[in-house]
């Protein structure tokens, strides 16, 4: 009875998430009126700290070819320290819901539609987009058809049919969409619906330093950060043991032998970051290396681990977000992965996908994926990335530190992709 139930509650949803059926249901705010300012709204509901330092390259961009555009941000969770940005004019956090609170066991897009009604629905915009590129569970492009605006664009979730479990039908709440693969990376996905929007010229250079990141790193704060850790007159490096999921996280062991191999070897300090809950992950480190180990873990604001990232002399990593800051700042950055390199580019999980934008980014992959996982890593602890020798990252973290890193090891986009063009988008009205 229970099983039941619970079935004819997730096809409900489904049915409620279908945006064919959203739109008939959901209200929506008005456009802004015209006016001497345009107004953007970009909605990002995606909560990991990488997705959210990818966008600081398309806000540099944004604002240096539209001085006078006002720019609002939506989002949640670690969302909240895009406000860090310049050229962020207003910044809207949806709340994630008390524990015992009202909104506890309400569905996500409930929640939603209760808080945009409750807190943003008087607000008025001209443009509205969804920067990611592909699918996004957290329901952003939802919450744009409730925002309104004259045109709303977004990337087409269904140019990543790998996912099929969050594929919401929500074409018809835009205006515009792109609907042909041209860029691999998110940013410059993020970019091509931008430049739909008419705000941006070009695709966005992911192999540059992110200007605005490495402007907090050497910070005045930041630099009396260093000193206040005596870090401002030796080389240090950065290890981030930490993983959105356990089975995106190499092996601690791995990971100190790599230490003691190429940093402690190089004379370099190694500095610990990372969250609260990665607390037991350092102390196994401290146990393998030894003394001259400086833990910072779960002792760092966002503004500080770019001030400690931005100053480092290289970047060791899992796919996490201090490595997108890292490599923002044209650190030598060493990312490994559990995607495999004989998997597909466009993948949502691929590295070719998500990986740090800036000048010295080398990530290491396992050759291919270990049963039972065919297309990514699938089990829930770590097991293919375990694939990865600690000789393959020497190697490829030698190269980057004797500075051949001009040519990364990961195969990216040398050239970014052509601007977009009417093949590109499909026009809904």
């Amino acid at each position: 009875m229970a099983s039941n139930r619970s079935t004819l509650l997730k096809k409900l949803y489904r049915c409620l998430d279908a945006g064919r059926n959203f739109k008939r249901y959901a209200p929506q705010s008005p456009p802004a009126p015209a006016g001497p300012h345009h107004k953007l709204a970009i909605v990002d509901l995606i909560t990991n700290l990488g997705d959210k330092v990818m966008v600081f390259p398309l806000l540099d961009a944004l604002r240096r070819e539209n001085p006078d555009l006002e720019i609002n941000f939506f989002t949640q969770g670690a969302g909240r320290l895009v406000k860090i940005h310049p050229a962020i004019d207003h910044l809207y956090v949806m709340e994630a819901p008390q524990k015992r609170g009202l909104f506890t066991n309400v569905p996500t897009l409930v929640r939603i539609v209760l808080w945009w009604w409750t807190h943003w629905r008087h607000l008025r915009f001209h443009t509205v987009v969804v920067l990611r590129g592909g699918v996004e569970p957290h329901r952003s492009h939802h919450l744009a058809w409730l925002i309104g605006g004259k045109n709303r664009i977004a990337y087409s979730p269904e140019l990543e049919p790998e996912r099929p479990e969050f594929q919401y039908d929500v074409a018809p709440l835009f205006t515009s969409l792109i609907t042909t693969i041209r860029a691999v990376h998110e940013v410059n996905r993020g970019a091509e619906v931008l430049q739909l929007a008419g705000l941006l010229k070009g695709p966005v250079q992911i192999g540059d330093t992110v200007d605005s990141i490495v402007t907090i790193a050497h910070s005045v704060s930041n630099q009396d950060y260093r000193k206040s850790l005596d870090l401002d007159q030796k080389p240090y490096a950065i290890v981030a043991l930490g993983a959105s999921v356990p089975r995106r996280a190499w092996p601690v062991e791995s990971f100190a032998k790599l230490a003691i191999q190429e940093l402690v070897s190089r004379h370099l300090t190694v500095v610990l970051i990372g969250a609260a809950e990665t607390a037991h992950l350092a102390v196994e480190f401290k146990a393998y290396v030894g003394k001259g180990v400086l833990d910072l873990t779960g002792r760092t604001d966002f503004e500080q681990l770019v001030g400690l990232c931005g100053g480092a002399s290289c970047f060791l990593g899992n796919d996490s977000g201090p490595a997108h800051i890292a490599g923002a700042c044209g650190v030598p950055t060493l990312v490994i992965t559990a995607f495999a390199e004989t998997g597909l580019k466009s993948h949502h999980a691929s590295p070719n996908r998500s990986h740090p934008v800036g000048p010295r980014v080398a990530v290491v992959q396992p050759e291919k994926q270990m049963e039972p996982c065919t297309t990514e890593c699938i089990t829930p602890e770590a097991h293919c990335i375990k694939q990865i020798s600690v000789e393959k990252c020497a190697a490829t973290l030698t190269r980057l530190l004797e500075g051949d890193g001009s040519r990364h090891a990961l195969s990216r986009e040398e050239d970014p992709p052509a601007r977009v063009d009417k093949c590109s988008l499909q026009k809904l009205i």
